[in-house]
């Protein structure tokens, strides 16, 4: 990590070989017997304002000798703070779209915000809206042997919460 100011920089690489990979499937344990390799790069950087208040970037890409079996590329940028008894914060996530044989999962941008008002010590209340832009996430899954592969929405619906925090 490097350091200086009020930034933070860190830079990850990552090349892993598994040589007995194995993952459950619907009828039991598979073992792939050839080796399994995945490299990948994040990037992290996050900037603390006069305020106090935070910038956090993020970019991730990855790639694996399989194919594209979930997002390969990626990342988000958030921003938390609080001003008097307010705390605060927003963020949006990206992926990247992906072809898994005949399924295209499609970009996604997940844009979430928040608010939390501290009446006092032990009472608290949160406003919080998540998948504003209602394009999250995708998950893929396989119905039976083979397999037919599917993908399915991770967060499906906006959603916006209010909630009471007492603590007694």
């Amino acid at each position: 990590m490097y350091s200086k100011g009020h930034s933070k920089f860190n830079l990850t690489y990552n090349y892993v070989t598994i040589d007995d990979f194995i993952y459950l499937t619907p009828i039991g344990f598979v073992n792939i017997d050839r080796p399994i390799k995945t490299q990948g790069l994040i990037a992290n950087y996050i900037h603390t304002l006069p305020s106090k208040d935070q910038v956090h970037l993020n970019y991730f890409t990855s790639k694996q000798n399989e194919g594209a079996s979930n997002y390969q590329t990626g990342g988000y940028v958030k921003y938390m703070g609080s001003y008097q008894k307010f705390d605060y914060f927003a963020s949006l996530i990206y992926r990247e779209s992906f072809s898994f044989y005949d399924v295209h999962v499609k970009d996604s941008f997940d844009v979430s915000l928040g608010a939390t008002y501290h009446v006092n010590k032990d009472i608290s209340l949160s406003l919080k809206g998540e998948n504003l832009l209602k394009k999250s996430t995708q998950s893929l899954y396989a119905e039976g042997f083979p397999g037919n592969y599917f993908s399915l929405k991770n967060v499906s619906q906006r959603t916006v919460s209010l909630s009471l925090k007492w603590v007694f």
